[in-house]
């Protein structure tokens, strides 16, 4: 994850784990960790007394079951007092008609790879490949092997797991889609033949592998993957590939130019030198009510205090609240408020900034805009 200045971490991508100040904290008995694990997976969002005692013990909510529920809220409470000391606050919250994890995205690692992937599939969906692969990389990166793998033998809890585990292959194929449109098919065809192997039925996954053999210079083994697919599916299901599958079959077949790698050079694999040198030649400016005000030094202090570059009339405001600078990946702002900021809905402690992005300081919003989309 990002820098996390609280010093806690909630971590459910791997083996569960609540670290403070990088130190693993005992969590107790099986039966807090299944409860734990539900309230991480639906983090700041209040689940019903009901739900968390059918999904624990699949028992109705009747009196000795909701008494059974807040022993482990209790004790869960009392395993997670280091927490709770560095943070300030309980972070199980009790509001009705239950009770929910207060975290935020640098406190939990579900939601920052949420945060990464949600910047990376915009990305994608713009062409911008060099930054999708970069982001889907930073998301896949806070895994540390399957989600919750302590917990594998909970039946309650392996709905959860196979729900993170589809949004781990997403990312990965959103992953290998930019990979694939950057030219590096011939590093892909391994781990895609693999991912395929996992997951026999997804068509895009197959479409993908099928276009990096093809770019690889073997179009023979392309048409075989999916002529063994199209067998596969007719024998055991009674179904057809789907057209988009059959389209690509057929554009392999003439060798439609279409399908070719990007030209050597277009794309350069050193992902932060492109980053650098695209982002370089931006110059950016916040807009606050209206006035613009340009980021035109290398660090910019937003604050109430007077001595701030940017001196906010906001009682809501921390004296010195939070700075922009210029690095390596662009413009990142960086909060050293005690009541943090939320950037476009979501408080977060260390963030790249992309033009567009609101940042709501108090009462105050800030857009930033970079001057190349104005």
């Amino acid at each position: 994850m990002s820098h996390n200045p609280s010093g806690v971490e909630f971590r459910i991508l791997g083996p569960l784990e609540v670290l403070v100040n990088g130190t693993p904290i005992p969590l107790g008995g099986g039966k807090q960790r299944t409860l734990l694990a539900h309230l991480l997976c639906e983090p700041n969002r209040v689940q019903s007394i009901s739900h968390l005692v059918g999904a624990i013990w699949d028992e109705d909510p009747d009196d000795p079951a909701r008494s059974k529920l807040q022993v482990h809220i209790s004790n869960l409470r009392k395993a997670l007092a280091p927490a709770t000391a560095v943070l300030g606050s309980d972070p199980i919250v009790t509001q009705a008609p239950g009770y929910k994890v207060q975290v935020t995205n640098d406190q939990l690692d579900l939601l920052a790879f949420e945060g990464h992937t949600r910047s990376a599939r915009k990305n994608l969906e713009s062409k911008d490949f060099i930054r999708a692969s970069f982001r889907y990389g930073e998301a896949l990166g806070l895994w540390r092997g399957e989600p919750l793998s302590d917990l594998t033998d909970d039946s309650f809890v392996r709905p959860i797991i196979a729900r993170l585990q589809g949004a781990r292959t997403e990312a990965l194929v959103g992953r290998m889609e930019a990979d694939l449109a950057l030219g590096r098919h011939k590093d892909l065809v391994g781990e895609l033949a693999g991912l395929v192997a996992a997951n026999p039925l997804d068509e895009r996954v197959l479409g993908l592998l099928m276009i990096a053999l093809y770019r690889s210079g073997r179009q023979a083994e392309s048409l075989s993957t999916f002529t063994i697919y199209r067998r596969r599916l007719a024998d055991e299901l009674g179904l057809d590939p789907g057209q988009t599958l059959c389209d690509l079959e057929t554009k392999i077949l003439a060798q439609d130019p279409d399908l070719e790698a990007p030209q050597p050079g277009q794309f350069d694999n050193a992902i932060p030198t492109l980053l650098r040198s695209t982002l370089a030649r931006h110059e950016a400016h916040l807009m606050v009510d209206g006035e613009r005000v340009d980021i035109d030094k290398p660090v910019i202090t937003i604050g109430r205090r007077s001595d701030q570059d940017l001196v906010l009339n906001d009682p809501r405001a921390s004296r010195q609240h939070g700075l922009i600078k210029r690095d390596a990946d662009g413009f990142r702002y960086q909060d050293k408020s005690s009541n943090g900021t939320r950037i476009n809905g979501q408080y977060l402690s260390e963030h790249v900034l992309e033009s567009g992005d609101e940042l709501l300081i108090g009462n105050t919003v800030l857009k930033f805009v970079l001057a190349a989309d104005r």
